[in-house]
């Protein structure tokens, strides 16, 4: 987050006025894209990477591993709003439990980059850690927040189901 925030002077070239004056261009978009790669790189390596297996060894059980990772993943997102935090929270644990099954971080890596860029560059939402970006398309909408971290905990279970249901992840991948 820190990356986005140093890069932002970048974006805000046009001081005043809204979103709807500024239309980001390709080159901005892929700046964007860049900063948000190491952004959530870095996360996953350090929450899923690192810190879950961590937990999996104390705690020798994928669920409570997975919970302790989540909270630890939510509690750093507290400045961004409880609501953000809460979907961070459970986005956390179901990161946590699919690294666990997978065996690597590269799926949610991947989950977590298209959750990012999609927040970032697609849909802005005026209330929450990307405000003020030069999105395609922003919104300012505190009322539908709640509502949005519901579709989120539902889009996220419907992840999770799909990768659980999947034979090939029965075992630990080969090393």
């Amino acid at each position: 987050m820190g990356l986005f925030r140093l890069g932002s002077w970048r974006l805000d070239n046009s001081a005043g006025r809204s979103n709807a004056d500024r239309r980001p261009d390709r080159a901005a978009r892929v700046c964007d894209l860049g900063e948000i790669l190491v952004q959530t790189f870095g996360e996953e390596f350090i929450f899923r990477g690192y810190l879950t297996q961590g937990f999996l060894l104390a705690l020798k059980k994928p669920l409570p591993a997975a919970i302790a990772s989540g909270l630890l993943f939510g509690s750093v997102h507290i400045p961004n709003g409880i609501p953000q935090a809460l979907n961070a929270t459970v986005f956390g644990i179901v990161c946590a439990l699919i690294a666990i099954r997978t065996g690597g971080i590269a799926l949610t890596f991947g989950l977590h980059l298209a959750n990012n860029y999609f927040g970032a560059v697609v849909v802005v939402s005026g209330a929450d850690v990307f405000k003020g970006s030069p999105g395609i398309i922003t919104q300012t909408t505190p009322q539908l927040i709640w509502w949005d971290l519901c579709i989120a905990v539902a889009a996220l279970a419907g992840a999770l189901w799909l990768i659980f249901r999947r034979p090939y992840f029965t075992s630990a991948p080969a090393v």
